[in-house]
């Protein structure tokens, strides 16, 4: 790779700099406020301080299972109907079973492990 003049070099960091930023944020990012946002304590209707949404934890660990490692890393904007869709075909595939084996821990006769609740 030939050398770059550092005028070049300071042009093309700050165009990548410039185009994360049109792209505007990523799916993990916005996850991550997501989560914030519901671990905030607020007054609840008996006076005491509770998060906004006290199974916050279960909501984070389906966004972190599921979303995260397929979208994660993509900005926001660029997600289609169809990245969704087929998200959610293979989230339901899972929970149904389909294609799943038993643990070779789990006692026979088990059956496919069913993920979710």
């Amino acid at each position: 790779m030939k050398a770059m003049d550092p005028a070049e070099l300071v042009a093309l960091l700050s165009q990548k700099q410039a185009d994360k930023v049109a792209q505007g944020k990523t799916v993990d990012e916005i996850i991550a406020e997501r989560v914030a946002w519901m671990k905030a304590p607020v007054l609840k209707a008996d006076g005491e301080m509770r998060p906004r949404i006290e199974t916050w934890s279960n909501v984070e660990s389906d966004l972190r299972r599921f979303i995260s490692p397929r979208l994660g890393k993509m900005a926001a904007s660029t997600v289609t109907k169809r990245d969704i869709a087929t998200l959610s075909d293979d989230i339901v595939s899972r929970q149904q079973g389909v294609g799943r084996q038993c643990p070779p821990h789990a006692p026979r006769g088990l059956g496919p492990v069913q993920l979710g609740r």
